[in-house]
């Protein structure tokens, strides 16, 4: 199904490496019903239907992470949809019919000794996607070590503070949502192409080659911004999921993102500005250190290449999984259309149907 270049796409779950992550609390947060379907068996009949609804509603695609081009849900006023095949928390009450938990299992029999044997091997190759994406975080973290011996703390303090009060909205509604902007995918780190076309016009690329320095500035920016009331969509990094890698300003159409080597961003508005790391950390007292930096992220590049690798294993291993599932119903496919149309209308934007 082709998307309007207008719609902004989003990840919401990626392997990282402590494991994959998926941000539940962005579907729980707030009055609006969510839909889900543990796990996705395959079949986008009914969400490409839902979409087309919920396109012209503002509404924000979810990608997913194992097919970076596959709708994997929407966000839209008053419905969240999300199809995944992680298990949520325990407590956490999700399922495919309004809030009554509605699972599909496998079918019983035959299958479930080779559904046993894939789903071991997934396990093992997440395990070892995570294991790489660690050994390379290892190495970009020694970089961002060096990098924040130099870091000239006041002054990075001091450009934070004036770039928020020169950004911030006045009376903005406030508030902050969470999603990620790249994520690991089986073709490496990978940034939609219709994000920041569709939600800005301007961008600060923080130029951070050692990848130090943006984390922070970006992180105070967060709170400064928060405090002053601005609406955020915050976007972690998938290496570094504690840590900013890009904040979105969507009453402002901006963008302020780190700009690094490892991970291209498509999409970026003419209008750029940029703020170099060497500002706050001069490279000058980094010079004895050049050599070993650039080893180092070398180093990570080809760990995170092979990461991928392992990544398009694990998914090609889903897919396998998914086969083996019980299809989807027709019934039940014009049910969850039916019932993701009623929420939509309950907003009173969506059309009615024909």
């Amino acid at each position: 199904m082709k998307h309007p270049v207008s719609a902004p796409a989003f990840f919401l779950e990626t392997p990282t490496p402590a494991g994959r992550i998926l941000l539940w609390s962005q579907l729980t947060a707030g009055e609006e019903n969510t839909l889900t379907l543990l796990p996705w068996p395959g079949g986008q009949g009914w969400l490409a239907g839902l979409w087309e609804q919920a396109s012209p509603l503002g509404s924000q695609r979810l990608l997913d992470p194992d097919e970076p081009e596959r709708l994997a849900g929407l966000m839209a006023p008053g419905l969240r949809v999300y199809c995944t095949r992680k298990t949520p928390p325990p407590g956490l009450m999700l399922g495919v019919c309004e809030q009554q938990p509605r699972p599909l299992f496998p079918l019983p029999g035959e299958q479930r000794e080779t559904m046993t044997v894939l789903c071991k091997k997934e396990r093992r190759e997440e395990r070892r996607t995570a294991r790489l994406m660690a050994a390379a975080v290892s190495l970009l973290a020694e970089n961002r070590r060096l990098q924040r011996e130099v870091l000239q703390k006041e002054k990075l303090q001091k450009a934070v503070e004036n770039l928020s009060r020169r950004e911030a909205t006045p009376h903005s509604p406030g508030g902050e949502t969470m999603r990620f902007l790249t994520a690991m995918t089986p073709q490496g780190l990978r940034c939609p192409t219709s994000t920041l076309p569709a939600l800005t016009d301007r961008a600060i690329l923080i130029e951070d080659p050692w990848g130090g320095v943006a984390p922070v500035m970006l992180g105070l920016l967060r709170q400064r911004l928060k405090d002053r009331g601005e609406r955020l969509i915050t976007c972690p990094s998938p290496l570094f999921p504690r840590e900013v890698e890009a904040l979105i300003l969507p009453d402002r159409r901006l963008c302020l993102v780190t700009h690094t080597p490892l991970c291209p961003l498509p999409g970026l508005p003419d209008r750029q500005r940029a703020i170099h790391a060497g500002r706050f950390a001069p490279e000058g007292e980094l010079e004895r250190y050049r050599q070993r930096m650039r080893l180092l992220r070398r180093m990570a590049a080809a760990l995170l290449a092979e990461s991928a690798r392992a990544a398009a294993s694990a998914a090609a291993t889903r897919q396998a999984l998914a086969a083996l599932w019980a299809p989807v119903p027709a019934q039940m496919e014009e049910e969850l259309l039916a019932l993701g149309l009623r929420q939509l209308r309950q907003t009173g934007e969506a059309p009615e149907e024909a």
